[in-house]
């Protein structure tokens, strides 16, 4: 039980998917995530702690559902993965998952 009451915790407060994550991929390259494309760097050529110290690394993590739009308004968003990889609008960081066919204003999976 004490699991699931730390995971709603941090759903609430952090980015459930890449809080406190770091990705490295077959190059080397650090990510967020390993369906991101933006690299932080090369751990061939930067230490893993400098890249995760930086606030551009540690940003994402703060991107909450009380943050993205449609899930501000969903009532599963507290024990809800997010995934900022695939987006409805990949210009907004801010937009739903695009995998999510949850409709809080219906109450509707699609």
């Amino acid at each position: 039980m004490k699991v699931l009451q730390r995971s709603h915790m941090e759903n609430r407060l952090y980015n459930g998917c890449l809080n406190r994550k770091v990705s490295i991929d077959y190059d080397g390259n650090i990510k967020n995530c390993p369906s991101f494309k933006h690299s932080y760097g090369n751990i061939k050529n930067v230490r893993i702690k400098d890249v995760i110290m930086t606030k551009q690394f540690r940003e994402l993590w703060t991107i909450n559902k009380e943050k993205i739009e449609v899930c501000k308004d969903c009532e599963l968003r507290p024990v809800c993965t997010d995934c900022r990889a695939h987006l409805s609008n990949p210009n907004n960081i801010y937009s739903k998952p695009q995998k999510c066919t949850y409709d809080p204003l219906t109450s509707n999976w699609k």
